[in-house]
């Protein structure tokens, strides 16, 4: 079976339990929520007994009032039903809310509070040909054993409760003389026998799925890969991507060039340009930078437009690796930039007075 596929090694990531989740994959036991439901009972039923015994003695004496003055027609009979049918419903439905509710309770436990949009209806779960191969597998065969094995050991308990029952009351003779009370304090310590019973059995059917369910999830390597390729995206594709977006922000820096304030260069491998707005609080923006034919081409379109080019072979590196387009130089760079632009400054107000 797949589950047992020795190539799955790796413990499964928190995605493909949350997958599992999604699709409903989770580790349930109606075993274990049978045993829960039936030890609650066990608890319940001697407060339960006196409860239905005033309950159910009320209606028979009720019923033996109203049909001395009913008249047996028809539309009485239907009335007498409707009647019966609320009375036994107020005898057994808060018990059988209390069972519902300590079932869905004993689900949830399970499932942790699972919740699902993702619900489709698979017909060919419903019926399809290799339904009838699942009548005779291995799986079948198992399902049926412990059926007959849950059956064999209520049928154990019982007897050997039964056993200790006779005894007790002075043998076979006196049983069928029993008080009711003798009756129902019987009943309850089978019930919570069976009740011990169940709960075992399913702990035990629950840790036989779990370890199933936790070998299903496993992953096999490729699939551990693959599941990180797919949640980070392929390597070459976001390196080209960008690569790209880099290119279309260069080339979009290149028209703030011939407002920039001074452009380094090393001499032809990079190109930085630097814009600051003098008696402004920020420090120097790089508006445009790049290196190649692209370092050339800011150099060039500076040239065209009358900022002054320096050749700072060092600074423009580090201006290049650390500062991002659109964002203000490293703090450990100001020194250096400030000595630039002071030169620039100082060489801008000597044209002015040399015109």
């Amino acid at each position: 079976m797949s589950e047992f596929n020795e190539n799955r090694t790796e413990d499964p990531t928190p995605k493909r339990r949350e997958d599992a989740r999604r699709e409903g994959r989770v580790v349930f036991s109606g075993e274990l929520s049978a045993g829960v439901v039936l030890l609650c009972l066990a608890i319940a039923l001697p407060y339960l007994q006196s409860l239905w015994v005033g309950q159910f003695g009320n209606m028979v004496l009720e019923s033996h009032h109203l049909s001395a003055e009913v008249n047996w027609s028809i539309p009485q009979l239907s009335m007498m039903f409707r009647w019966a049918l609320v009375q036994m419903l107020m005898i057994a439905g808060p018990a059988a809310l209390g069972v519902w509710l300590v079932s869905l309770g004993s689900a949830q436990a399970q499932i942790g509070g699972i919740s699902t949009t993702e619900l489709t209806l698979n017909w060919e779960r419903l019926w399809s040909p290799g339904n009838l191969s699942r009548l005779v597998s291995t799986e079948a065969f198992v399902t049926a054993g412990q059926a007959l094995l849950k059956v064999s050991c209520a049928l154990v308990i019982g007897i050997v409760a039964m056993r200790q029952y006779m005894p007790a009351l002075g043998g076979a003779t006196a049983a069928a003389h029993s008080t009711p009370a003798q009756d129902m304090q019987f009943v309850n310590q089978l019930v919570l026998q069976l009740a011990i019973a169940a709960l075992c059995w399913g702990a035990l059917d629950y840790g036989l799925k779990w370890w199933r369910h936790e070998n299903k999830l496993r992953m096999t390597k490729q699939e551990l890969k693959q599941e990180h390729k797919d949640e980070s995206g392929d390597p070459q594709i976001k390196g080209r991507r960008r690569q790209m977006h880099r290119d279309a922000l260069t080339r979009k820096s290149l028209k703030s060039v011939p407002e920039a304030s001074v452009v380094l260069r090393n001499p032809t491998h990079f190109a930085v340009a630097l814009k600051y707005e003098r008696g402004g609080n920020g420090a120097p923006i790089v508006v445009a930078k790049g290196k190649g034919a692209m370092a050339l081409r800011i150099v060039a379109i500076a040239e065209e437009h009358n900022v002054p080019v320096l050749e700072r072979k060092p600074l423009a590196r580090a201006l290049y690796f650390m500062a991002d387009i659109g964002k203000e130089i490293p703090p450990e760079l100001y020194h250096a930039v400030a000595q630039v632009l002071a030169y620039v400054f100082r060489m801008g107000q000597s044209r002015r007075l040399l015109k």
